[in-house]
Parts: C-alpha cells; sequence; structure tokens
C-alpha cells in the first residue's frame, strides 16, 4: 500500500483524541486539504514522463539531427522527471507522516506507515546525480546563431 493511501486508511480509521470525531472527514479542512493538496501533486508526476520528450520531435521531415539529439532529450527529461516526481513524493510522505503522527494517539503503532515512509525515502536513491546531469544539460543549451534572431 503507497505511503499516501496507508495514510488515508490510518486517517479514516483513527478519532481525535479530543473530542472522539472522526479525523478524515469533509468538515476536518486541516486533514483533508493538505493530504488532498500533496497526493494530487504527487499524481501529477506523470506530466513530467521522459516519453512526452517524443511530442518535442520536429513534424517535417527535414530535420537530419533529430535521431542525433533524441537520446540528451530523453535523458534530460528522465532526469528531469525524476527530480520532480521525488519533490513530489517527498513533500506528500512530509505531509503525510505530519497527519499521521500529529494525530495520533500516544501510544498508537505506526510502524507500518514508517516502513513505507522509510521505503519512499530509499527511492531517492540517486537524485542528487540526476541534478546535476540535468544542470549540466541545461548549461550545454546552445542557440545557434541567426540572423533573424532577436537580439
Amino acid at each position: 500500500m503507497p505511503c499516501g493511501a496507508k495514510a488515508v486508511a490510518t486517517l479514516s480509521a483513527n478519532k481525535d483524541a479530543d473530542d472522539g470525531k472522526k479525523l478524515y472527514h469533509t468538515n476536518r479542512q486541516a486533514v483533508t486539504f493538505p493530504l488532498a493538496d500533496r497526493l494530487v501533486s504527487a499524481s501529477g508526476r506523470a506530466a513530467f514522463h521522459p516519453r512526452r520528450a517524443w511530442s518535442l520531435r520536429p513534424r517535417d521531415r527535414k530535420t537530419p539531427s533529430w535521431p542525433r539529439v533524441l537520446p540528451g532529450y530523453l535523458a534530460f527529461f528522465t532526469d528531469l522527471a525524476r527530480i520532480q516526481s521525488a519533490k513530489a513524493a517527498g513533500e506528500a510522505a512530509r505531509v503525510c507522516a505530519n497527519l499521521v503522527h500529529g494525530y495520533a494517539v500516544p501510544g498508537a503503532d505506526l510502524s507500518a506507515f514508517d516502513g513505507l515512509r522509510a521505503g519512499l525515502d530509499k527511492t531517492l536513491t540517486g537524485l542528487g546525480a540526476a541534478r546535476e546531469r540535468a544542470g549540466e544539460s541545461l548549461c550545454a543549451v546552445m542557440i545557434p546563431e541567426a540572423l533573424d534572431y532577436p537580439l
């Protein structure tokens, strides 16, 4: 079960320690709004999928450089997707952890949720290298000189 789904399940199953009301309810905006906001941003990471680089290909057949530059595009967008996915997942996990631990009663067993959070943190391996490669790719962009290029 993903971290966000486990957070929703945990918050839905528990009640407020002070007044016994359900935590995950339409009237509890302090719980539902931040959780929904972060989970939506995490699910939107598909917009950065590297396969979308294919849509950037030239429409005309007169561009002979496309096969040569496609691997660079794919590598850059793969790194960009990884960075954005990690950012969204990390933020979603942080909000979920704040809500789950913040509303948990003292002594509650949250080891299943904590295990999922630790698993998510392990997926961030190599993120720094992806960020460095994406930065190097951006610095290597060259704009060809053209007479009609605005100054």
